[in-house]
């Protein structure tokens, strides 16, 4: 019938359309990135007293889940930052 027909193709297009920007977005982000400009989120800036918290968990004066507290972090987070900052130290020699 004519109406099976247009439902049809119908269809086909529409289903031809989603595909289409999903290609060109990925496209334009991979073209951003080559160019500098797509970097991805930003990092929230380290609370104030992260280093002093830091130096309490690490010299055992506190637990993993009161740092946490006390940073506002989840745990996940909290596991990131320390080791992201461990490593930045540890390769020049601070610590």
């Amino acid at each position: 019938t004519l109406k099976g027909y247009s439902i049809f193709w119908r269809g086909s297009i529409f289903s031809r359309l989603k595909y289409i920007p999903a290609v060109t977005q990925r496209e334009g982000i991979e073209i951003a990135k080559a160019q500098g400009k797509y970097k991805g989120r930003k990092k929230k800036p380290l609370p104030e007293n992260y280093d002093k918290v830091i130096r309490q968990w690490q010299n055992g004066e506190i637990s993993a889940k009161k740092a946490m507290q006390l940073l506002e972090m989840s745990s996940s987070t909290f596991y990131r930052r320390v080791s992201s900052t461990d490593a930045f130290f540890k390769s020049n020699s601070i610590i």
